[in-house]
């Protein structure tokens, strides 16, 4: 929590409100001109179902909250997570289809006009990154933050292929690979923040602005050389 309150002081000085229910965050900031409403997780926490329905709750209050005919608030969600929670409980309620739920109403938050920040700002595995970060309009990590599906220990195990092997697969193919940089090569991290400022932050907004409402992740991948053929096969299936 530490950590979330440093971060939200970088980028709005005084100017914001935190609540948190459990390792859950809501609230909200002032940047310049914007009103901005901060939902996510701290402490590197496993989402688990309760988790993840206050998530998609929370996105939905701030839908509820814009007036008939206006766009709802934008969104800074912040992501700091150890992946979905694998508990027996979680699983026999359904945490998937939670999750799931979750990256449904970011995605109903930006068909109403909000744009909505994904920020990595510690730690973000596996499903907990694709139903929150990657479900956003954007997102962006700072310099020093950890994104990872599996460790490749982990991936040697289950691949039965050496760590040696994968380790040098890794340095010439982006997308097998843990880290931030592996992750902006592929597309999947639109900036990297070396220092998380207001200005940063303002950019970030503005740049979602003035962008189409496309998908231009693989696109990102193609011209980074992390990911050579995605946007080439998603444009093939649109075709067909």
């Amino acid at each position: 929590m530490k950590a979330t309150e440093t971060l939200l002081q970088q980028l709005f000085g005084s100017d914001w409100t935190l609540e948190h229910e459990g390792n859950v965050v809501f609230g909200r900031g002032r940047l310049n001109d914007r009103d901005l409403r901060i939902i996510g997780t701290v402490n590197q926490c496993e989402i688990g179902i309760d988790e993840a329905t206050r998530l998609a709750g929370a996105v939905l209050d701030v839908l509820a909250e814009a007036e008939p005919g206006s766009k709802p608030a934008d969104i800074l969600f912040l992501v700091d997570n150890s992946g979905q929670r694998l508990s027996l409980r979680d699983e026999l309620l359904g945490n998937v289809a939670a999750l799931a739920h979750l990256a449904e109403v970011l995605h109903l938050a930006r068909r109403e006009g909000a744009r909505v920040l994904g920020l990595v700002h510690r730690l973000a595995l596996s499903g907990g990154f694709m139903a929150t970060g990657m479900a956003a309009t954007r997102c962006d990590a700072l310099a020093e933050a950890e994104v990872r599906v599996m460790r490749l220990d982990a991936m040697s195990r289950i691949m039965k292929v050496p760590k040696d092997r994968l380790t040098e697969l890794v340095e010439g193919t982006a997308i097998l690979g843990p880290g931030v940089r592996n992750y902006h090569a592929i597309g999947a991290l639109t900036e990297l923040w070396e220092s998380p400022t207001s200005d940063r932050l303002e950019a970030a907004f503005d740049a979602m602005s003035q962008a189409n409402s496309d998908d231009t992740r693989g696109d990102m991948g193609r011209a980074r050389g992390g990911r050579t053929l995605a946007a080439c096969v998603a444009e093939l299936v649109r075709q067909a």
